[in-house]
């Protein structure tokens, strides 16, 4: 079973995307044509405002089994996930633009506010997220990632979007049963996840066409487990470009002064992909909060 699972391991490897090209180890694909520009600013709905009472009472019952830190999250993903413009930004009033969204403030000064071993959750460089990783990585081990930064930060919440590097293997079966084993760990230690469709592909035409069939048993294991699901894969489809960067592979952000600004909740900023991911990751999380404080 070792062999097994190395020879996977070794094979998923190869397979990785590296962050921020739009190739393979295997060599340059063909792009995918990316879809025109929408003339209209995403307006993903609150993912929050639609959460089911079946969601709420099972997060309930996941928060019931262990005390962990109520304003405390963690980041668990691939390249997608280690950007800074995925919630670090949070930390750095400079950088909000919450463009009359000031129900979100108070999650974020509390967030802010609650700071462990040095740091808060928007800036804490998680071990649960590298570049390159399916979900095999953050598992693997004796100690594995995952349980490294549940241990080091008892969070509340788990942030998950695993698949840009799956897709390339092409195996449904083992996304979705790894994706079931993640989930397991985190609502057995008293974390509540809230998985993310991921996002479309502009560099592969292969590759594009394997997310809908991996976002397709996202969203069946959300509803079978009765779990929070962002559907960021809907959002970044009316954005110009599918909300992806010019590698075609990674959530854009605007780009001011030589750094990536993805806390602009303006209507500009919400034109790009890595931006409407914090905003619906956000509101997520204050639904939750709010739903288990009730």
């Amino acid at each position: 079973a070792e062999a097994e699972a190395e020879a996977v391991a070794e094979a998923e490897a190869e397979a990785d995307v590296v962050a921020g090209s739009g190739e393979t180890s295997g060599g340059t694909r063909t792009r995918a044509e990316p879809a025109p520009a929408s003339s209209a600013t995403a307006t993903a709905p609150d993912p929050g405002a639609a959460l089911s009472p079946a969601v709420i009472a099972h997060a309930r019952e996941i928060a019931s089994r262990r005390t962990r830190r109520e304003d405390v999250f963690i980041k668990v993903g691939d390249s997608a996930t280690v950007n800074r413009a995925f919630m670090q930004c949070f930390s750095d009033d400079d950088e909000i633009a919450l463009d009359g969204r000031d129900a979100l403030r108070p999650l974020i000064d509390r967030v802010r506010a609650t700071r462990v071993r040095g740091t808060d959750s928007f800036r804490r460089e998680s071990r649960a997220a590298g570049v390159g990783w399916s979900v095999y990585r953050v598992l693997s081990g004796p100690s594995s990632a995952l349980a490294e930064e549940v241990r080091a930060m008892s969070p509340r919440y788990a942030l998950v979007m695993f698949g840009g590097n799956d897709v390339e293997t092409g195996s449904l079966r083992r996304y979705e049963s790894r994706m079931n084993e993640l989930v397991d760990r985190l609502t057995r230690w008293g974390v509540v996840p809230i998985l993310s469709t991921i996002p479309p592909r502009n560099d592969d035409p292969e590759a594009d066409q394997q997310v809908p069939r991996f976002n397709a048993a996202l969203r069946a294991l959300a509803e079978e487990r009765r779990l929070p699901l962002v559907d960021l894969h809907a959002a970044m489809l009316a954005q110009p470009d599918r909300g992806l960067a010019s590698d075609g592979v990674h959530p854009s952000a605007p780009v001011r002064g030589g750094r990536a600004h993805g806390c602009d909740l303006t209507a500009e900023g919400l034109e790009h992909g890595q931006n409407v991911r914090n905003l619906l990751n956000l509101q997520m999380i204050a639904a939750l909060r709010a739903a288990l404080a009730d």
